[in-house]
């Protein structure tokens, strides 16, 4: 879809223009890196981010927006230009998008010509793969509560909760928006915990808090000896494919307990330990020890391999009866030696049968 011929751009008054780029100039200060080189790098991602075209049907009106928005950013671009000395300092991309985003968001804080299209080119255009992860560990129970519908794709639900984050941000004279701090990083990680946060209360769950003292089964050093070692049977790179696929991710989301899957879904998007007791602790009130979430984690994979296998392998299809009871010894927990000694065969043959089971399982899942 094309914008009508009838759409005529609203240009920025001077006045704009002077403010944002009093705001360029502010947060070049801030990282110490030369006005000119951040000019320059800036000028060619405005023009850029202007010739885009905008994914989605968008009305007559929304075309009028997405004029202004146009006309404005190249405005911008260009008083960028003059004066523009050489300079060859190199401007790292992630400035540049934290640039991006702070005179996107301005456009919306003042209102500036184009504002409301301004809204879908920051969190959609720019940052949907952001809110999409941040809404994966919640899809389930947001669809539960009558949020989202009952089908559809992470992005699609994605999509149909991008309204309900647009008004939480805009609430009370966009104090939520507000709050973004560029100097402490890119805007994309603070949505996704904006979403995390939003989904939480939307889905209504409560959970006392967890005593903090440490578990039965724990070492002096922290973590169960048995959790010390690489789990051999499933990767966290797998883990987060599987995730992504509908089927799997509802059988593994309704196995597991609802804390424990958040831990699996952060796990496995590369979130640390203690990265994950503090979001439990910031976003819900659930506090625990990074040794508990460390214990969870890996329970909770050993879960899903077995959620998994159930599902798609066939004790009469394998190759060696003795997968299926070295798949169900795993499940009771331990480590790769426990679980040899427990069957009474050597490390090594168990070892051999893990990486039969891994790829069979994989087969299933391809």
């Amino acid at each position: 879809m094309r914008a009508p011929g009838s759409a005529f751009p609203e240009p920025l008054r001077p006045e704009q223009v002077e403010e944002l780029l009093r705001r360029i100039e502010w947060l070049a200060a801030r990282w110490g890196i030369p006005l000119p080189a951040l000019r320059r790098a800036l000028r060619e991602a405005l023009m850029d981010l202007s010739r885009q075209e905008p994914q989605g049907g968008f009305s007559d009106k929304d075309w009028e927006h997405l004029a202004s928005l146009r006309a404005g950013l190249q405005q911008l671009a260009e008083a960028l230009a003059d004066p523009l000395p050489p300079a060859p300092e190199p401007v790292p991309d992630e400035k540049i998008e934290i640039l991006i985003d702070v005179l996107l968001r301005a456009w919306i804080l003042e209102r500036y010509p184009g504002y409301p299209v301004a809204w879908w080119v920051l969190l959609w255009e720019r940052h949907g793969d952001d809110i999409a992860r941040g809404l994966r560990p919640f899809r389930g129970g947001l669809v539960e509560a009558g949020e989202l519908a009952p089908r559809g794709s992470l992005k699609e639900h994605a999509a149909d909760f991008l309204g309900l984050l647009i008004q939480h941000l805009a609430e009370h004279d966009e104090a939520r928006l507000r709050q973004w701090d560029p100097l402490k990083g890119p805007m994309g990680p603070w949505l996704r915990e904006v979403v995390w946060q939003l989904a939480w209360d939307r889905t209504r769950l409560r959970h006392p808090e967890l005593p903090l003292e440490p578990e039965e089964g724990e070492d002096a050093e922290g973590l169960p000896w048995a959790e010390r070692i690489e789990d051999p049977f499933f990767s966290w790179e797998e883990i987060d494919r599987v995730l992504d696929l509908e089927g799997p991710y509802e059988r593994l989301r309704k196995a597991l307990n609802r804390i424990d899957w958040l831990i699996l879904d952060l796990a496995a998007e590369g979130w640390t330990d203690a990265a994950i007791a503090e979001r439990l602790a910031k976003t819900l009130n659930v506090r625990m020890r990074r040794e508990t979430v460390n214990r969870r984690k890996q329970r909770a994979r050993r879960q899903a391999f077995c959620v998994l296998w159930k599902e798609w392998v066939r004790e009469e299809d394998l190759p060696d009866p003795r997968i299926e009871r070295v798949v169900a010894a795993y499940g009771e927990g331990g480590s790769a030696e426990e679980i040899a000694r427990r069957l009474g065969i050597p490390v090594q043959e168990l070892e051999a049968l893990i990486a039969k089971a891994r790829r069979i399982l994989r087969d299933r899942l391809i």
